[in-house]
């Protein structure tokens, strides 16, 4: 592959350095044109006659003078100045175009990912996800070979992914067997990417790639706010120390009736909302939300490059100052929520924890939560399929709503994989493992026609979730989110909790009907959609987006 796409840029490389090589005998720039004289011939120029450039008075009789065959050389003049033109710019783009290449590796456990071994095949991974919602099926299966087709070699070299059910929920349960054996780290990755340090500066990783001890130190206070402060229906909570079902639904109902409409960029801001009280008891107010959101979309953007020149422009700037702001915010937030720490005594832990807050409600819960509504608004509001077909659909029904739910984030999962190096010699070499829940989420062993979209599938309905793994359910220790050891979401029933809760309110307060419901979805999500409140007739929700 690397040298099928390098034959081609050597070729173009060798074309512009042989225009630029010209002798003075050849047509080039202001020499291609012949001389016009007064009485209309033209007289091309020799190696020993001055160049025009040179020569002023030349330049300026031939103006002075030009007949219907002169204005003729004149623009071949113009047109070939702008072929060297092209050609200094063509240069510049390949000069940057190198730039890129060459800039464009990382290395991890001595294994070098480069941009022809590991960033063309990311390449091709965006794009077909971004072409439709099925292409990711075909591109794992170009990864597998003969041997086994639910093991693929890549992306990048010395790494397995791994695609079948059974041996991703292996691998998630190998974690806490290896850590114990310090056999197993993991990096700064998420999902199927590993990611640039530049927005990382103090930690040099995201939370998914601290050391088991650093981990270990944040994994508690993670589990405490999120599923440890899970509480009784009865429980009288408003997220500072406990949520349940009736206080998200408080939250989302009061949303619902200060807004007349929704799109799906307005998501992550409503999400970020809750999370900022859950994880640490923060208000904000819909401007500084907003303005998360918008931090949100851009630490998105630019977390997969290494930071410099090239990529400040092509992305629009890298927010690491806004992201110092809000870390000082969480650092304040996280003395005020556990007072009794000597935090003064620890400021390396207090930055962990501090970034590790952010990375949860910017890259992880916030990002993920977000991605499924989006997916689960498009189906309820589009015409075409999975959508149509899934119609009728009762939402005040529970059963129903949680069936969605789980068939939405089974077809359509925020997260892709979960990575991690292991050894078997004592750290002398290290492999790349990928456990792809989404694939497994796909496989056909365990889920029937699992590109279809079909509400109750056994394992995955209101009554049964037992094949449930697309939060990395099986790398939790003793079913203890809080455990320190514990690799799977540490938000899985909050994060289950706030999609039914949203749905539910938002269903209360319409009916609702898109703007246009010709809705699509790639692997990434929605094409878009606006939804607007419509007066308090009783309209079926399955019926709104046609109405």
């Amino acid at each position: 592959m690397e040298a099928l796409l390098r034959q081609p840029v050597e070729a173009l490389w060798g074309a512009v350095g042989s225009f630029l090589s010209c002798s003075n005998k050849k047509k080039r720039g202001y020499q291609v044109a012949g001389l016009a004289q007064p009485n209309g011939h033209v007289v091309r120029q020799t190696e020993e006659m001055e160049p025009m450039i040179n020569g002023r008075a030349r330049f300026d009789d031939a103006h002075r003078y030009l007949s219907p065959s002169s204005t003729k050389n004149f623009g071949k003049v113009f047109c070939e100045c702008c072929c060297g033109c092209f050609c200094a710019m063509l240069v510049t783009a390949l000069a940057l175009c190198a730039f890129v290449i060459g800039t464009t590796s990382v290395e991890v456990e001595q294994t070098k990912f480069t941009f022809w071994n590991y960033y063309i095949p990311q390449i091709k991974y965006f794009m077909a996800g971004q072409r439709d919602s099925y292409s990711w099926t075909r591109w794992y299966g170009d990864l597998a070979t003969g041997e086994d087709p639910l093991v693929g070699l890549g992306p990048g070299p010395n790494t397995q992914t791994y695609y079948g059910w059974e041996d991703v929920k292996s691998i998630l349960q190998d974690f806490v067997v290896r850590i114990g054996e310090g056999t197993m780290r993991r990096h700064n990755e998420l999902g199927m990417m590993i990611l640039s340090s530049s927005m990382w500066p103090e930690t040099g990783t995201a939370t998914t790639g601290l050391t088991n001890s650093d981990h270990s130190v944040v994994r508690p206070y993670l589990g405490a706010v999120l599923d440890g402060a899970a509480a009784s229906s009865s429980s009288d909570c408003d997220g500072s120390t406990c949520w349940n079902a009736g206080w998200l639904r408080q939250v989302f109902r009061e949303r619902f009736a200060t807004i007349e409409a929704l799109s799906r960029d307005d998501l992550m801001w409503i999400v970020s909302a809750v999370l900022h009280k859950v994880h640490l008891n923060l208000t904000l107010s819909d401007k500084e939300l907003r303005n998360f959101a918008a931090f949100q979309r851009q630490l998105i953007r630019v977390v997969p490059f290494k930071r410099n020149f090239f990529w400040e422009t092509a992305l629009g700037g890298y927010p690491e100052k806004t992201k110092q702001d809000f870390e000082g915010m969480y650092k304040a937030a996280i003395m005020r929520k556990w007072p009794e720490e000597a935090w003064k005594d620890r400021p390396a832990k207090l930055t962990v924890l501090a970034n590790a807050m952010l990375d949860s409600l910017a890259l992880l819960g916030g990002a993920h939560i977000a991605a499924a509504l989006d997916f689960l608004l498009a189906i309820l509001f589009m015409e075409g399929e999975p959508g149509e077909s899934i119609r009728p659909l009762n939402l005040t029904d529970e059963g129903q709503l949680h069936d969605l739910i789980w068939e939405t984030l089974r077809r359509y999962p925020p997260a892709t994989g979960v990575p991690r190096w292991i050894t078997d010699d004592k750290g002398a070499t290290w492999q790349h493992q990928i456990a792809s829940v989404l694939q497994a989420l796909q496989d056909e062993r365990v889920f029937e026609k699992p590109l279809e979209f079909r509400l109750g599938r056994p394992g995955l309905n209101h009554k049964d979730h037992s094949r449930s793994i697309g939060w990395a359910d099986f790398a939790e220790v003793n079913g203890d989110a809080s455990n320190p050891h514990s690799h799977s979401c540490p938000g899985k029933q909050l994060s289950f909790q706030l999609l039914a809760a949203f749905l539910q309110e938002f269903d209360a307060a319409g009916p609702w009907q898109a703007d246009n419901s010709l809705i699509t979805l790639n692997s990434y999500g929605s094409s878009g959609f606006m939804l607007r409140r419509r007066s308090n007739e009783s309209v079926p929700t399955q019926l709104r987006s046609r109405a």
